[in-house]
């Protein structure tokens, strides 16, 4: 065969192969069979598993609360002065426990209560097989279109705190669940060796719980900042409209009166107070 047939041949082989892959990848990226978990199997497990176990107590909440409150990160003190009335006022350096929280910060307590709510309908929601990635984003989206409404806007440290201060929260649980589970059934040898593997895990690597519980908590705050963001983004809108509407009217009344330039309308006060006082 002539070089030059042989070379057409060849190419022409090549260009098959590339559309085929090409066509599959297309096929592909509309198939929801193609899309990759969010949470493999192993990964859900271990979350489901340590969040039956850290909640096991009434008092989830006030532990999450109180370990915000006392990491200087956090925005949630400053958050709860503003907002709440606190029976008993803050102190400046001021540690806060699970029984401080209850007693004398019902706010704080309530407050973490729907923290500890979000996330069991959350995972309640990743633990049915029937439930798609979308439904899971949409609840994340809307949790943030409602901090939106509410004026709960956080700068990116805070949420690094609550990242963090969540994450030790269940994990310290989960632990001490399995050792009461493990000292009521089989004794203190094993708590002893339990202990051992826990330090061992520590001085090692980062556990596959903390690892998948970080996951979570990532997806959940980016989708809330993109609710966040969403609703800001609605809200601006209505306002232009309505600056556009009176514009208009202004434009076509007869009797329409000279506005000083240092003068603003209502509309152009709020859109300028939002746009300062974004925080996310």
């Amino acid at each position: 065969m002539p070089l030059r047939l042989l070379r057409r041949k060849t190419n022409a082989k090549l260009a098959s192969k590339e559309d085929g892959l090409s066509n599959g990848m297309s096929n592909c990226a509309l198939s929801s069979d193609c899309i990759t978990p969010l949470f493999s199997v192993r990964e859900k497990e271990l979350i489901v598993d340590s969040w039956q176990r850290a909640s096991s107590s009434s008092d989830l909440g006030a532990d999450l609360v109180a370990r915000l409150l006392n990491d200087k990160r956090s925005q949630f003190r400053t958050l709860l002065e503003r907002r709440a009335t606190c029976d008993i006022p803050m102190e400046e350096d001021q540690p806060f426990t699970v029984a401080i929280v209850k007693n004398s910060y019902p706010r704080a307590a309530a407050i973490g209560d729907g923290m500890v709510s979000f996330l069991h309908k959350l995972i309640l929601t990743m633990k049915n097989p029937t439930q798609s990635q979308d439904e899971l984003t949409d609840m994340c989206k809307e949790l943030g279109a409602r901090h939106y409404k509410m004026k709960v806007w956080f700068l990116a440290e805070n949420w690094l705190s609550i990242k963090r201060c969540t994450t030790d929260c269940i994990l310290e649980r989960d632990r001490s669940s399995k050792a009461r589970f493990l000292r009521r059934s089989q004794g203190s040898s094993q708590m002893t060796k339990l202990n051992n593997e826990s330090s061992e895990k520590k001085r090692r690597k980062e556990r596959p719980e903390e690892k998948a519980w970080f996951k979570v908590l990532q997806f959940v705050i980016r989708n809330m900042k993109q609710g966040f963001l969403e609703a800001s983004l609605r809200t601006n809108q209505r306002l232009d409209l309505s600056f556009s509407s009176l514009h208009e009217e202004r434009r076509l009344s007869d009797t329409e009166t000279p506005i000083c330039p240092f003068q603003r309308t209502t509309s152009e006060r709020v859109m300028h107070d939002f746009d300062e006082e974004i925080l996310l």
